[in-house]
């Protein structure tokens, strides 16, 4: 008995042809053809929009930006804080070459992360924004 269902089982074969699809399924079909569409359009039009242009970074102060060399790089602890914190910093002494200021020293502070943003080296040519505080100026 069991061989015998195996042999049918085998035998059975047919073919699954549909007909048309019905009026509902093509009414849906068009509607998630319509949504799709409308979809690509959006992101084209977002993509445009928010293309990159030759704006300036509103990230970047409006301040009056003035060039200058790095002298020196040196790892120390940040101020404001002692060597138990473990809070290191990268300190650059920086020549500025340009401006009303040119020709004076800047030294800059910045925390030490892991992050994959480019180290300043010595040599390097960077570019300073001026701000004037109640100290003077300040980069």
């Amino acid at each position: 008995m069991e061989n015998r269902s195996r042999q049918e089982a085998r035998e059975h074969r047919h073919l699954h042809a549909h007909g048309p699809l019905p009026v509902a399924s093509q009414r849906i079909e068009r509607g998630l053809w319509w949504a799709v569409g409308a979809w690509a359009v959006l992101a084209l039009l977002g993509v445009v929009l928010l293309w990159p242009g030759g704006r300036d970074d509103p990230a970047i102060p409006d301040e009056p930006r003035v060039e200058g060399q790095v002298e020196s790089v040196a790892i120390q602890p940040c101020s404001g804080t002692s060597v138990e914190d473990l809070v290191d910093c990268r300190v650059l002494r920086v020549l500025v070459t340009s401006g009303p200021q040119a020709g004076t020293y800047a030294t800059l502070e910045h925390a030490v992360t892991s992050s994959s943003a480019r180290v300043p080296t010595a040599g390097d040519a960077i570019v300073l924004v001026a701000s004037t505080g109640v100290d003077g100026t300040v980069y």
